[in-house]
């Protein structure tokens, strides 16, 4: 990493701790009030850790690490975007296609297998045209070979954050038209 981009991840960082430090709006009678259940196991310090970790972890999905990755990335790339937001048209066979997939690795009756799963994607044809939104975390859109959708995750995303993400078409980028 070059010297320029450390110290710009560095600040980054360091204004994001600032913003969150002591960043509780609540008092403790109103997280009791809303929290009865784990009052009753946490003492009060325990209930505010408690809440500062779940507001933290969201802002550290959503803003923390996309943000790093983008400056990381302009150290390659000139068009880079946080939050871009693409508008573009599948077929609706392959939106089909996307939820059946994602059906049977629920059900367990398949194993996830990226290659696979993208030539049945795209092997699908017919149907309507169907309207399709994306919000990519990252996009580097002078990326060669074409435009890059990125998605952040943690290293053990939730279940549910999996399925989001395989349901949307950046996992297939090469479906979409704009």
């Amino acid at each position: 990493m070059k010297p320029e981009t450390r110290r710009k991840v560095k600040e980054y960082i360091a204004s994001f701790v600032d913003k969150q430090v002591g960043n509780l709006p609540y008092t403790v009678d109103e997280l009791k009030k809303a929290y009865p259940f784990h009052s009753l196991f946490f003492p009060d310090e325990a209930l505010k850790a408690f809440k500062i970790q779940r507001s933290l972890v969201t802002k550290m999905g959503q803003t923390l690490f996309p943000n790093l990755a983008a400056i990381i990335a302009r150290e390659a790339y000139s068009d880079v975007q946080v939050g871009w937001r693409i508008r573009a048209e599948l077929e609706v066979a392959k939106v089909t296609t996307i939820n059946k997939i994602l059906d049977e690795l629920d059900d367990r009756k398949r194993t996830p297998h990226a290659i696979q799963e993208t030539q049945e994607v795209f092997s699908a044809k017919g149907g309507a045209i169907q309207q399709v939104q994306i919000t990519a975390d990252v996009y580097v859109g002078d990326f060669r070979p074409g435009p890059l959708l990125l998605e952040v995750k943690t290293v053990q995303p939730k279940k549910e954050d999996c399925v989001r993400s395989k349901r949307r078409p950046t996992h297939f980028q090469g479906l979409l038209r704009e």
